[in-house]
Parts: structure tokens; C-alpha cells; sequence
């Protein structure tokens, strides 16, 4: 499969994770009412957009990232070194870009998108991020010195828009 081929096939799945976008927008807001588009506790001057959130959704389930999904796991990612919600956010952009994707997420869609997944994660105090455990292994898609050098190959999580759901 070439390289059109691949992007034709993920913009494709794309659309299959609109639906579950909007769905983890209304759930984040009612069970996560301080969370706003750009953070917590952070005024909203606008809604999350649900093909943000998609993009998130997908770079969660097909990028390569592994995530934790276990509580207790905040308490090792929450150094003040490691990537918070908000570096992941722009790992996400530049990983959906470089597919045709959103090039834009906010730090509250990217946490939307995490807390839909199960992703443990819990509010950085004093900011509007969130620690979460996830890890990107060196072969993964994503590297921060030479950007994307592979595109997705294969799905490494679970989506509902596939038919299963890892949201507990």
C-alpha cells in the first residue's frame, strides 16, 4: 500500500471517529465539569471542536503510543520532566498533520480525547495540564529530532469506532 493509500485509508477512519468525538465532549462535560477547551479550569471562550478531539482519538489509538490505563500509574509520570498533557497535544498536531488531519488540538481536547480513551491521568496543580501516562517507544511513529519518519502501521489501540471501546 503506498503512502496515498495509507492517508486515503486513515482519513477514511477519520470520519468513524466523529461520532465518538461528540460523544466524549458531552461526557467530559458532565462528569468533568471544571474542564474547559483549552485546560482545567481554564474560562471557555469557545467548545471543544469534535475533529479536534477525532485527531486526538486517532493519535492515541494508531500513532504507536502506548498508554497506561491503571490510577495508581499518575504518581510515576507526574515528575515535573514529563511530558504533560500539553506536549502530548502538540505531539498529536504535528503526527495529524503530517496525515492531512487536524493540525490543531487544544490542550483541553487532547485531555478529552485521553480521558475518553482511559488514559490515567490527573490535573497538574497550578495548571490547566494534566499528567498522563503515556509513552512513545523508539520506534514509534512520532520523534521529536527527525519528526515523522514512518506513517501509522497499524492500529496498537482499541476504538469503538472499530467496534471495541477502552473506556472503562
Amino acid at each position: 500500500m503506498n503512502t496515498s493509500e495509507q492517508i486515503a485509508r486513515h482519513m477514511a477512519l477519520m470520519r468513524c471517529y466523529m461520532e465518538e468525538a461528540r460523544e466524549a465532549i458531552a461526557w467530559t462535560a458532565r462528569y468533568f465539569p471544571t474542564l474547559s477547551v483549552h485546560g482545567w479550569g481554564v474560562e471557555p471562550p469557545s467548545k471543544p471542536a469534535p475533529h479536534h478531539v477525532a485527531t486526538a482519538l486517532t493519535f492515541l489509538d494508531l500513532s504507536g503510543v502506548e498508554r497506561c490505563t491503571r490510577p495508581d500509574a499518575v504518581e510515576r509520570c507526574s515528575r515535573p520532566d514529563a511530558v504533560d498533557s500539553y506536549g502530548w497535544k502538540h505531539r498529536a498536531e504535528e503526527w495529524g498533520a503530517a496525515l492531512g488531519l487536524d493540525s490543531y488540538i487544544s490542550n483541553g481536547e487532547f485531555i478529552i480525547a485521553a480521558l475518553w480513551r482511559g488514559v490515567a491521568t490527573t490535573q497538574k496543580a497550578g495548571t490547566p495540564n494534566s499528567a498522563c501516562v503515556l509513552h512513545l517507544p523508539p520506534d514509534a511513529v512520532w520523534h521529536k529530532r527527525d519528526r515523522l519518519h514512518m506513517l501509522p502501521r497499524g492500529r496498537r489501540g482499541k476504538s469503538r469506532a472499530l467496534g471495541r471501546n477502552t473506556r472503562n
